[in-house]
């Protein structure tokens, strides 16, 4: 692996475009303050669950406790999954660097490789 790659592999995040508690795309994303900040809740889903137990509940990718007073909305992600909504399947990472979302289609190094390698080329050589 070159140092292009080595350098890429801790700059790009891959991210979901789904709602980990029910697998549907998102279209209206949140992010727990308290959990890593690129895993995002479908807001319905999250605000359902955190309600049925009581206002605070262990998130359910990372266990911290989280309540509604700790979700914020990401617009930035939402208005990225509106704009490329018939893309979506092509893998979305989100770039350090740049500070923005991307296609793995749009990103030099990653284009190349099949959608279910990206994790793998994104966590090769940690």
């Amino acid at each position: 692996m070159d140092d292009y790659e080595t350098e890429l592999n801790f700059t790009m995040l891959s991210t979901s475009t789904k709602c980990p508690l029910t697998k549907d795309p998102l279209e209206d994303p949140v992010r727990s303050l308290r959990c890593n900040p690129h895993d995002a809740f479908e807001k319905s889903n999250i605000v359902s669950l955190i309600n049925a137990y009581g206002g605070m509940l262990l998130c359910p990718l990372c266990n911290r406790p989280i309540t509604l007073e700790d979700l914020v909305e990401d617009v930035e992600f939402r208005e990225f999954l509106e704009e490329h909504k018939n893309e979506l399947d092509k893998g979305v990472v989100y770039d350090l660097n740049a500070g923005e979302y991307k296609l793995i289609t749009d990103v030099e190094g990653i284009r190349d490789y099949p959608i279910s390698d990206v994790d793998k080329f994104l966590s090769q050589n940690k």
